[in-house]
């Protein structure tokens, strides 16, 4: 990218894998990142990867409550780290992870943003993580993904078997500590 382009893109950072690799992939064009905390279990493991990896890019950061979210939505994801059931996504009992229409308001909320602010692209993260993010020389151990929260992945819930999965595909040593 041409050093003189203005920065013109807004991302929407959880703190996890795919979102992380996109903020390095297009850090040329990014003037703001935003995380939103939605009172999952896992919010304040990935806010902190989110802004780790903004302060080391130089990436302006905020986070946005929508502590709405946890009052008023139903989702394992916002019941405590005992609720959430261990299992691949496309078995039954994962379901009870979905948080009713969450990607859509993040994505309605970074849209506003970013026309507030006279930028015209707002990213989300794409397929293909791992290979690209190794490519960039990301530290995937500075980024989260369990849905239980806890001070290590545990290994079993849909994103952990996710995240293990990415890595295996990739060829690439997994970083992770999980807690089995």
């Amino acid at each position: 990218m041409n050093k003189t382009m203005e920065k013109k893109s807004l991302i929407i950072l959880s703190g996890g894998m795919d979102s992380v690799t996109l903020l390095y992939d297009r850090r040329d064009e990014i003037a703001l990142a935003v995380t939103f905390d939605y009172g999952s279990n896992h919010s304040s493991r990935e806010t902190a990867c989110a802004k780790y990896h903004c302060e080391r890019l130089g990436i302006e950061h905020i986070v946005i409550p929508l502590d709405f979210m946890h009052r008023y939505f139903k989702s394992s994801l916002l019941e405590g780290a005992d609720a959430i059931p261990e299992g691949n996504y496309d078995e039954e009992n994962m379901k009870s992870t979905v948080v009713p229409f969450r990607n859509g308001i993040m994505l309605a909320i970074g849209c506003g943003m970013a026309e507030s602010r006279g930028l015209n692209r707002v990213l989300i993260a794409k397929a293909d993580i791992c290979r690209i993010g190794t490519r960039l020389g990301i530290d995937y151990s500075k980024t989260y993904s369990c849905y239980k929260g806890g001070e290590k992945h545990c290994g079993k819930c849909g994103t952990c078997r996710e995240r293990k999965e990415a890595f295996r595909l990739a060829g690439v040593d997994d970083p992770t500590e999980y807690e089995e």
